[in-house]
């Protein structure tokens, strides 16, 4: 059974830039329904946030410009690599999602989340 990312999920982040507030970008990925943010600076994608993450820093009281909390590790994946070596990257290097590029533009993220559906649906189908 293949198991390559063409069968993921792949989600469409909103994209924000690295000055935005994160009371703004939590309330828009609210009303969006999405759970993660790309930060784009000048040289193209530089962070993400996840909605937990800016909820945390909210809780805290620090309603500050998102380049301070994103998460600057980020690693682009091409939408061929196995679901397993995707779940391993992303547990391993503690990230809230990898950057799927086609060429040079982003054409989405894949999440913990999304690796682990496409994972446990194709136990099911395959069982059945």
């Amino acid at each position: 059974m293949s198991s390559e990312v063409s069968y993921v999920r792949i989600t469409k982040p909103i994209m924000v830039k690295e000055v935005a507030l994160a009371s703004s970008v939590l309330e828009r990925m609210k009303r969006e329904n999405k759970s993660i943010a790309l930060v784009v600076g000048e040289n193209g994608v530089v962070g993400s946030l996840s909605r937990e993450r800016i909820e945390r820093a909210l809780s805290k009281g620090h309603d500050v410009p998102v380049r301070e909390i994103m998460s600057s590790n980020i690693l682009t994946v091409t939408g061929n690599e196995d679901c397993l070596d995707l779940l391993s990257l992303i547990v391993k290097n503690k990230l809230d999602c990898v950057v799927v590029m086609r060429g040079k533009k982003v054409d989405g993220v894949i999440t913990l989340h999304d690796v682990l559906y496409t994972i446990q649906k194709r136990a099911l189908t395959s069982t059945a």
